[in-house]
């Protein structure tokens, strides 16, 4: 992946399974003409599908600024600051008019329940709480996302989300619209 190479601050760190879900949507037998990347966090994923796809258009939201400065500075460091937007908006609000117009929505957003973060991983707890904390059942910003996500794919567009099903591993899904 065209990520960070070293611990994030503001952001998750990458870790494989963000990994596994890009190389699962760069294999997609067709590429989409507008990709957008929900709580991009550090830019990982926009930054790797722009520096893959050159010919597709990749916009990049977060909720975070720390996060957002963070994916500029990676953007710029490898040399893809012109070719994906980053915008500061929590899921959609920031793009309204433009429903209809993703091909691929691609999101790594908070999944783990409120009640499990104190015995995760040493290493995980360091990332951002607002990261991880998807509320009590750990569905509260997914349900959102999924809630809203609809309206802004193309005819035939899908989603690509990385979610956890438990502590010990996540698994990825592609829906269709």
């Amino acid at each position: 992946m065209a990520g960070p190479s070293s611990a994030t601050r503001g952001a998750l760190v990458p870790r494989q399974e963000t990994e596994q879900l890009v190389e699962l949507v760069l294999a997609l037998p067709v590429k989409p003409v507008r990709v957008l990347d929900a709580g991009s966090g550090s830019g990982v994923i926009a930054l790797t599908l722009a520096a893959e796809w050159p010919e597709v258009a990749v916009d990049a939201v977060d909720i975070s600024p720390a996060a957002l400065a963070l994916a500029g500075e990676n953007a710029l460091r490898l040399g893809l600051a012109d070719r994906v937007r980053f915008l500061r908006s929590d899921l959609f609000s920031a793009l309204p008019g433009q429903e209809g117009l993703y091909g691929l929505i691609v999101a790594n957003l908070p999944y783990i329940p409120a009640g499990e973060i104190p015995a995760l991983s040493r290493e995980v707890r360091r990332d951002p709480l607002a990261a991880l904390d998807g509320g009590p059942d750990g569905g509260d910003v997914i349900r959102a996302f999924l809630d809203q996500a609809r309206a802004h794919l193309v005819p035939g567009g899908g989603v690509a989300l990385e979610i956890g099903l438990d502590r010990r591993k996540c698994s990825w899904s592609i829906y269709a619209s």
